[in-house]
């Protein structure tokens, strides 16, 4: 075999080994069609798949981190049939549920969105059929991926900020989030319980070794799980990913009342954006946030907002936050404790959890 044929091979073993990271505990929940065509793509183009996106009677189509590519791959309807089927491995009716909300929860917290005919009861999506587009979004675990946030996490008086990440789809907020979560367990010492409605924060199990004082429900409604999670585990921290009912409101202003800190995400712009919605405008009313914190892609923290909705400084080398504004942070909380007093609602503060970390 001559050097060239050595190289190739090579390659494709360590493609092989490479995708088996990437998608890693899908365990065969890929077509072998799909399978052998990402297996051509080179390693340093694998460590930027961000989306496999199937659409029936189209091209196969990766999304990278700066661009995409299309493959010479197209799933007609039975094809789409047979991938939905190992996506589901060969469960269909098990994952109905999910999939009339639009995905399928896959293992190691790789997301499936889906498009399709919805079946109505009473005004109600009851089932997805004819899926005709499928976007598989890979799920990496990126270590000290939370890093930028960490300072806002903290309070001046040492307590844990309930801290609201926003930014748009993509942009890394539940990369950021597993980190965080991860992040206060182990080098902050405290309990942290995840409500993981679609199974991508953290999926069926956590990553090995770490996560040590983590308790996930995964696969409820994010609101009845993040009651439950308060009544039966606990925490110190509530975390959760994509708010935007109502009930999630509820539920996450109940946990401020019951002295929780949270670390929630959602889709939205800015501070602006959050007034304009009427479920999620509550919060901001109710001052259920320490922090509003914005990212762009990449996990990159642009511009922080304190409880009143006023533009916070950067932090400095104690990760204590000043507001920009006329006090500091424990004047603000004294102030805003007082008020919510005079309006007869139960303290937000009793038993707040402090950040003691063991190490950056």
């Amino acid at each position: 075999m001559d050097a060239e044929r050595k190289l190739c091979v090579f390659s494709m073993v360590e493609v092989g080994y490479m995708l088996n990271g990437l998608l890693g505990g899908l365990d065969g929940r890929l077509p072998p069609a799909l399978t052998a065509s990402l297996e051509v793509i080179g390693p340093q183009q694998l460590q930027t798949l961000e989306e496999i996106r199937v659409r029936a009677g189209r091209h196969v189509e990766l999304v990278f981190a700066e661009r995409s590519q299309e493959l010479p791959l197209i799933f007609g309807k039975r094809e789409m049939e047979g991938l939905i089927a190992a996506l589901t491995g060969q469960s269909l009716y098990a994952y109905e549920r999910q999939m009339a909300q639009g995905f399928i929860p896959l293992p190691g917290g790789h997301r499936v969105g889906l498009c399709g005919r919805a079946v109505l009861a009473e005004e109600k999506v009851i089932r997805l059929t004819d899926i005709s587009s499928v976007v598989l979004r890979v799920a990496r675990r990126v270590d000290g991926a939370s890093q930028n946030l960490r300072p806002y996490l903290r309070m001046a008086e040492g307590r844990v900020a309930r801290t609201l990440v926003m930014g748009p789809p993509g942009c890394g907020k539940t990369t950021i989030l597993r980190d965080a979560a991860l992040w206060l367990s182990d080098a902050c010492g405290l309990h942290v319980a995840v409500a993981d409605e679609r199974e991508e924060l953290f999926a069926q199990e956590l990553p090995a070794n770490m996560g040590k004082r983590i308790d996930v429900l995964s696969g409820a409604p994010k609101a009845q799980a993040m009651l439950t999670l308060i009544r039966t585990m606990r925490p110190d921290v509530l975390v959760t990913d994509e708010i935007g009912r109502q009930e999630d409101v509820f539920a996450l202003m109940e946990a401020a009342r019951c002295g929780v800190a949270l670390l929630a995400s959602v889709h939205a712009e800015d501070i602006e954006d959050l007034k304009r919605r009427p479920a999620l405008s509550n919060l901001l009313r109710e001052m259920c946030f320490d922090r509003y914190v914005r990212l762009e892609g990449r996990g990159k923290t642009v511009r922080a907002w304190d409880t009143h909705g006023r533009e916070l400084r950067e932090a400095n080398h104690s990760g204590q936050l000043g507001s920009g504004g006329d006090g500091d942070d424990r004047g603000e909380r004294d102030r805003l404790f007082d008020r919510r007093w005079r309006k007869g609602a139960a303290s937000l503060y009793p038993g707040d959890a402090t950040v003691h970390c063991a190490h950056q």
